[in-house]
């Protein structure tokens, strides 16, 4: 994962799997509330789900300021900045 991250650039590399099983059904709702698609329990690998595991670079730091989250507000700015924040995916479960 550290070498995947120096070879993209990044600034921050999460580590998603695409394997994970989600625990409730979903659905596709169109605008009038009819459902067009359902799976119970399905592996999304489409949505990628994080296993906790990250590779930060010191340039972040500016980000990480007192009170705030690393997943809640660090990355999701990172991403609006449009910096380097790519994800090392698994087909491994977390």
């Amino acid at each position: 994962m550290i070498g995947y991250h120096a070879n993209q650039n990044a600034i921050c590399t999460l580590a998603m799997s695409t394997a994970v099983l989600i625990e409730y059904g979903v659905g596709r709702v169109q605008c009038d509330g009819r459902l067009n698609y359902f799976e119970e329990k399905p592996i999304l690998k489409e949505y990628p789900v994080s296993m906790g595991i990250h590779v930060i670079d010191k340039e972040a730091l500016p980000y990480c300021r007192p009170n705030t989250d690393l997943a809640h507000d660090v990355i999701p700015r990172l991403i609006r900045d449009q910096k380097g924040v790519y994800a090392c995916l698994t087909g491994k479960r977390h």
